[in-house]
């Protein structure tokens, strides 16, 4: 009786023992397919969060570029006359080049009324000579670029941009060769070129177009009888050199 007893029990024992393990399968079986699952999950919002992360980083520069980048006339030389604009060379005054505003040598691409005019007879030895704004034009926010409307007669010449920054610091950036015949369409990067940045923010520090610096070319190089040069419009494609958020001022370039 005791034999067939122990029998039983160890029977039970058997069939509790392979349930056991039989449900330990299962439950394992399960949470490998839950935790697959889950790994899935997670990789999937991993890769659409850098997707969306990708794009609104497109979007938000384009949207910062539309709403901050900014082309305007800084010098149309309508406004200014010749007691505005001094010329200085560092020869004798007799070779001073003839400068006067032109209402017919205009920029064909423009709606302009008014050029600035720069005129030198050749077959006498040219000095550098400069035009400077006794009002220079101030410029408070980043400067992207300065577009300039040109007219060269392929005078071979080179032309300069005068700027200062807001440290006061002089710049003499070339514009351009002057070895084109006709109206081009300059565009003079400056961005990086000098220091731009406030001391303080909102401090609204300035940078100034001082003038011009031509360095005429050397006696053999043109053929023409007069050197002659023209300006027309200048732009300024500008951005704020902040961008800051509505709340709070943590975040600004």
């Amino acid at each position: 009786m005791q034999a067939s007893m122990s029998r039983i029990d160890k029977y039970t024992n058997n069939i509790h023992f392979k349930k056991t393990h039989l449900l330990l399968k299962i439950n394992l079986v399960s949470f490998y397919c839950n935790h697959t699952m889950f790994t899935q999950i997670i990789r999937i919002g991993y890769i659409l969060f850098i997707q969306n992360l990708f794009l609104f980083s497109l979007f938000a520069q384009a949207k910062e570029e539309f709403i901050f980048k900014e082309k305007i006339c800084i010098q149309d030389f309508e406004s200014i006359s010749l007691s505005d604009l001094n010329v200085k060379v560092s020869a004798n005054t007799s070779e001073l080049p003839e400068i006067k505003f032109s209402k017919t040598l205009t920029s064909p691409d423009l709606q302009s009324n008014t050029s600035l005019l720069i005129r030198n007879l050749v077959g006498q030895k040219k000095n550098p000579f400069e035009i400077i704004f006794k009002k220079p034009l101030l410029i408070s926010d980043h400067i992207i670029e300065i577009e300039f409307n040109i007219y060269s007669n392929k005078i071979r010449s080179d032309l300069f941009l005068i700027l200062m920054d807001n440290k006061f610091q002089f710049h003499t950036i070339l514009i351009t060769h002057l070895d084109f015949d006709g109206w081009k369409q300059i565009k003079l990067p400056i961005q990086n070129g000098i220091y731009q940045s406030d001391f303080l923010l909102q401090d609204k520090s300035i940078s100034k177009v001082i003038g011009f610096n031509i360095i005429p070319a050397k006696i053999g190089e043109i053929q023409n009888t007069e050197n002659i040069i023209v300006l027309d419009d200048m732009f300024l494609i500008r951005r704020q050199k902040y961008i800051l958020p509505k709340l709070g001022t943590d975040r600004f370039h």
